[in-house]
């Protein structure tokens, strides 16, 4: 038997539409709908700058602070019945200002 491209095409779109696991307890996750839900979360007390590998319960956040604060951080988001929940959190670098002589 003799595969055409527009077999394989029609084979190849299949089995990727076909095969969409749910992520975690709450199926596929909306980047945009999770930062929102966090961000609302997180109120003012410090920014999302980008999101990391997202789950239907499962976020990871890397977040800037608000100024007087000198740490940016890695969060790690979880989502039981109740919403998002921080589960911890990492500072990864200072943003103080550096001194020099």
């Amino acid at each position: 038997m003799r595969v055409t491209p527009a077999v394989l095409f029609i084979a190849l779109i299949t089995s990727a539409c076909g095969s969409a696991q749910p992520h975690g307890a709450y199926g596929n996750a909306n980047v945009a709908a999770v930062r929102d839900e966090i961000k609302s979360t997180i109120g003012h007390d410090r920014a999302i700058v980008s999101m990391g590998k997202v789950s239907g319960d499962h976020a990871i956040v890397y977040t800037a602070p608000r100024p007087g604060q000198p740490v940016a951080n890695e969060e790690t988001w979880v989502r039981d019945g109740n919403g998002w929940k921080l589960d911890h959190s990492t500072a990864i670098g200072s943003t103080a200002p550096a001194t020099g002589g």
